[in-house]
């Protein structure tokens, strides 16, 4: 058979274009582009075969044919996502050439803020290059002589509150024990019945299953024999079965081989017939097929026509793709010198960021002489302190002993509001644990009653399930002697046996109800007595919260007493205070001249402390937007690295596109 011309006797080893190659030109679109190339020819994949095999027939040049048209279809498109593919990189590559430009201007405007920014910290740091002083603190002291006595009445109160809860806890404590010692001994005993019911309730059991076994045992026998028996019978049956298939086999065997005699007669006649029928057919088959394939040799010879037209085309095409490659080598050029152009400004910019650098340095040498004026002010400013440093420890003691016996007072005060509702809330405990006395006597009884009811119940309900179970025992006797004269008694005794489990487990849940019950009872009698012995907890910790309340009343007199004597002291103490007062009074108008020119200086050191504090921040300012400049003359290497990188792939691209053009052409 011939082939198409232009086309080779063997598979194509790759398609046109190759997407597992690591540089080919769709994986350079789909991973570089802004344009994904997703076409059907790229799914496709590589043709599977592009001859006529022999075997194939007539019908193998058509389907060349279309083949074919489908391969140019998809390599129009294919160059039709290319074309769209550069347009889009050209977009966006003028698109980042604007905003270079934009940055450019921005940047700009930035550098020109900051050298006037830079100018202003500069006259600033010269006007104001004085140093200042900080403000001097007050030294206080604090006497805790005052608050001795009140220290030590509150440590006695709380002793004795601490010795009266000791006692209250030793007492629920020994409550406590012997309560659980009732209830161990409850527990035993109420574990003793449990045990001796469940041994009661076993040898019921054994004796059941005794009599239960010893009748199933009777019925497997009888079910043996009576099998025995059945497997006979069916054996005879089975044996006279198979004797009547053997003679009725043995007649349909002769009548068969008689049929088919006369079959093999009457079909020799109808295939001579079907096979000269089957001759002519043969014959109008062979003429129809050459017909065909004359009409099929007319097409593709026009066919062939078509092909050496669309090849011109894709000749035509090729060089307009050629022109294209050399116009974006061109463009790639363009590039070329605006990143160098661009590495020219990345120079400038950094030469820039030295200079403001060095204005940095300056206006920090500028703030070092200003701070060395504020050291001298600082020493001009101690000295005026020291002055008055005497009159301040003066005027602190008075103050400091005023403040303690004031405190002495308020403490005493708040001791005895304390002590006040220290026994309002004791009050409110006692009440509130007489409620709950009477709320557990109540649920006590509550609980008393559910349990009986329990009781009651779980009693009921075992008198039913042993009526049940009598009941049931009955039954199976009378399904046991009807059982006894019929044959089925495989399924029944497996019945039987279910339901003799049923039984068991419905006799063993009766049992646990009752324990259950019992165990409610034994545990709400604990609860009750539990109560009892709280309530009587209770009663007793009352009386002693009386007493306690009592020998508290009677520390809130002596302290009452106590601090009437404090308050006369505090009177005194006024008089003294009011003779020192004038005597300060005094001592302050003479050292008010002095404050004043203290008040002067300290005004000029926070002015210069704020000039200071403007002078950092403008420093603090500077060093931002230099690192602002460096970390944007980073991004902008790194754009241009990535630009450069989008003009190696570019490149790659269009050097593939140029071998695959070429291997088309060759093709």
């Amino acid at each position: 058979m011939s082939t198409i011309p232009g086309y080779s006797a063997t598979p194509s080893a790759r398609p046109l274009l190759d997407e597992s190659a690591p540089h080919s030109l769709a994986n350079a679109f789909s991973q570089h582009s802004t344009t994904t190339v997703d076409s059907a020819y790229y799914r496709a994949g590589p043709p599977a075969s592009r001859t006529r095999s022999p075997a194939a027939g007539t019908e193998s040049i058509p389907a060349q044919v279309a083949h074919l048209r489908a391969e140019l279809g998809q390599t129009r498109e294919t160059l039709a996502l290319r074309e769209a593919d550069l347009s889009a990189l050209m977009a966006a590559s003028r698109a980042r050439e604007e905003q270079m430009s934009r940055d450019r201007a921005a940047w700009e405007a930035e550098r020109a803020e900051l050298r006037d920014a830079a100018r202003d910290a500069l006259e600033r740091a010269a006007v104001d290059g004085v140093g200042a002083d900080e403000r001097v603190q007050r030294a206080e002291e604090e006497a805790e002589e005052a608050f001795e006595a009140v220290r030590e009445e509150r440590k006695r109160a709380q002793k004795e509150a601490e010795e009266a809860r000791r006692g209250a806890r030793e007492e629920v404590q020994k409550c406590e024990e012997k309560a659980a010692e009732e209830v161990e001994a409850l527990r035993k005993k109420a574990e003793e019945d449990v045990k001796a019911v469940k041994e009661e309730a076993g040898r019921v059991l054994a004796e059941t299953r005794a009599g239960h076994g010893a009748e199933l045992a009777a019925l497997r026998a009888t079910h043996a024999s009576d099998l025995a028996a059945l497997r006979t019978s069916h054996d005879d049956a089975l044996s006279q079965i198979r004797h009547a298939h053997a003679h009725e086999l043995t007649a349909m065997r002769d009548a068969h081989v008689a049929e088919v005699a006369k079959l093999a007669e009457a079909g020799a006649e109808r295939a001579a017939r079907a096979l000269a029928e089957k001759v002519a057919e043969a014959g109008e088959r062979e003429r129809g097929v050459r017909e065909e394939w004359r009409r099929e040799r007319d097409a593709w010879s026009a066919e062939r026509v078509m092909l050496e037209r669309h090849v011109r085309d894709r000749d035509v095409e090729v060089e307009r793709l050629q022109r294209e490659h050399e116009e974006v080598q061109k463009e790639v050029a363009c590039k070329e010198e605006a990143v160098a152009t661009l590495a020219e400004a990345v120079g400038g910019k950094q030469q820039e960021v030295d200079r403001v650098k060095g204005e940095l340095e300056t206006v920090r040498e500028a703030f070092e002489r200003a701070a060395e004026g504020m050291e001298e002010w600082r020493e001009e400013a101690g000295r005026v302190g020291s002055e008055n440093e005497s009159l301040r420890e003066k005027m602190s003691k008075l103050e400091s002993n005023l403040a303690s016996l004031r405190s002495d007072l308020s403490t005493a005060l708040s001791a005895r509001s304390d002590l006040s509702a220290m026994l309002a809330a004791r009050d409110r405990e006692l009440s509130d644990l007489r409620d709950l006395a009477d709320a557990a006597r109540a649920r006590h009884a509550a609980q008393v009653d559910a349990a009986r009811e329990k009781l009651d119940e779980a009693r009921r309900e075992a008198e039913d399930a042993r009526r049940v179970v009598k009941e049931r025992e009955k039954e199976v006797d009378g399904l046991r002697e009807g059982l006894r004269s019929t044959g089925e008694y495989g399924a029944r005794i497996v019945e039987l046996e279910a339901t003799v489990a049923e039984l068991e487990m419905d006799v063993e849940a009766g049992k646990d109800a009752v324990a259950r019950a019992e165990r409610d009872v034994v545990a709400a009698r604990a609860r009750a007595d539990h109560e009892a012995q709280l309530s009587e907890r209770l009663k007793e910790q009352s009386d002693e919260s009386r007493l306690a309340v009592a020998a508290r009343d009677a520390a809130v007199s002596s302290l009452e007493a106590r601090l009437a004597t404090a308050e006369e002291l505090l009177a005194g103490r006024d008089q003294a205070l009011s003779g020192v007062k004038e005597a300060l009074r005094r001592e302050l108008e003479k050292a008010q001249d002095r404050e004043k020119r203290e008040v002067v200086l300290k005004g000029r050191v926070e002015e210069l402390e704020g000039a200071a504090a403007e002078a950092h921040r403008a420093v603090e300012g500077m060093e931002a937007v230099v690192t602002a400049l460096q970390s944007q003359l980073s991004d902008k290497a790194a754009y241009i690295s990535e630009l450069q990188r989008g003009n190696q792939l570019r490149t790659e691209a269009l050097e593939t596109l140029r071998k695959e053009h070429a291997a088309l052409l060759k093709r």
